[in-house]
């Protein structure tokens, strides 16, 4: 069975966490809410979530894939933590999957693991990498 970290931040949109997080359960994957900063964590439109663990925590090796939603500011916050960022290079170093919606693929440029093709929320190209070359 599948092990997928959620990784969410003060800020994230809680359509693109919480239906993921159901839509993997259902899959039959292990999906796992992961807090940045706190177990308590608030949504950008006031819901607060309940994550199952801290980043600090969070045993990196146990997981297969990590999934970041979007929403503002909770990319911004994400983009901006180094130990996500040192996590996000170990799981592109050992091929693992790592995937970003919405906004989140500033987190990736952020830990210099995006590829040379992204999709992103429509004109937010520029916010994720200067040479917009989002899809």
């Amino acid at each position: 069975m599948k092990k997928v970290a959620v990784i969410l931040a003060d800020g994230f949109e809680e359509i693109e966490a919480l239906t993921s997080v159901d839509v993997l359960r259902r899959a039959g994957a292990i999906a796992s809410i992961v807090g940045l900063n706190d177990v308590n964590i608030k949504g950008c439109h006031n819901i607060s979530v309940k994550a199952d663990v801290t980043l600090r925590e969070m045993k990196e090796l146990d997981y297969d894939a990590i999934f970041l939603p979007g929403g503002l500011p909770g990319a911004s916050n994400l983009a901006n933590d180094t130990r996500l960022k040192a996590i996000l290079q170990n799981f592109d170093k050992s091929n693992k999957l790592i995937c970003a919606i919405c906004a989140a693929p500033m987190v990736l440029e952020s830990a210099g693991v995006l590829k040379d093709h992204f999709v992103c929320y429509p004109g937010f190209e520029e916010n994720v990498r200067s040479d917009k070359r989002g899809y």
